[in-house]
């Protein structure tokens, strides 16, 4: 099994560039569980695998790799793969303070494609905000289940639900509404937004925030 790699792979993977490497030298540095993720979609016969994982350095210290690996199969058997990396270090640190800031301000995000409803997607503040259940949708802000957590009495008052369909309605502000739990526990929420629609006006997306201010409300 030959492996060739460019010079940037190597500092990627603080490799000695004076030495022949085999590609145990790079999953070494990458924890078990990421390392699964490879094997499983090699398992699978899988034609591309692309994620984020975690590398780890003896050192202690950590980097974050998007990579993507192309697998070239014949007759079953994996004869060849061609993989890029790329250092996300950066990114993911601020996308973890971007999410401990929400965190402290009791902010999350939404967004919901009305083209693909399976590409919907939203922050887990979002999810917490709403009482979202560990056994619901992971990160998906379904329609039904999400007017399941507006208390009944607001469930109308909703813009982006209510006026979908009205080409003139593109965005809302400081729209409140009352969100429930099983126990009947009230949070009061704070609403922003926007509808993308295409030239006909037909709906493409809705982004937008929900602020927790029950703290305000209190």
């Amino acid at each position: 099994d030959k492996l060739l790699a460019s010079s940037n792979m190597y500092k990627l993977f603080d490799l000695d560039q004076d030495q022949e490497i085999n590609i145990n030298d790079i999953y070494e540095k990458i924890p078990d569980e990421y390392n699964s993720k490879i094997l499983e979609a090699i398992s699978r016969q899988d034609n591309v695998f692309s994620d984020e994982i975690k590398v780890v350095f003896g050192s202690g210290k950590t980097k974050w790799v998007h990579v993507k690996i192309e697998f070239t199969w014949l007759d079953g058997l994996l004869v060849k793969s061609f993989g890029v990396a790329q250092d996300v270090t950066r990114q993911k640190q601020t996308e973890q303070h971007l999410i401990r800031v929400q965190e402290l301000a009791q902010v999350g995000w939404y967004e919901v494609d009305y083209q693909n409803m399976e590409d919907s997607r939203a922050s887990d503040e979002f999810m917490k905000i709403h009482n979202y259940r560990p056994d619901e949708p992971n990160n998906k802000p379904e329609i039904e289940t999400f007017l399941s957590k507006i208390h009944p009495d607001d469930r109308d008052s909703i813009t982006y639900l209510k006026h979908i369909d009205d080409p003139d309605v593109t965005q809302w502000a400081d729209e409140e509404c009352r969100v429930q739990d099983k126990d009947g526990h009230i949070k009061y929420v704070q609403a922003y937004g926007e509808i993308v629609r295409d030239k006909n006006g037909n709906p493409i997306k809705a982004i937008g925030v929900t602020v927790d201010v029950t703290k305000l409300k209190l």
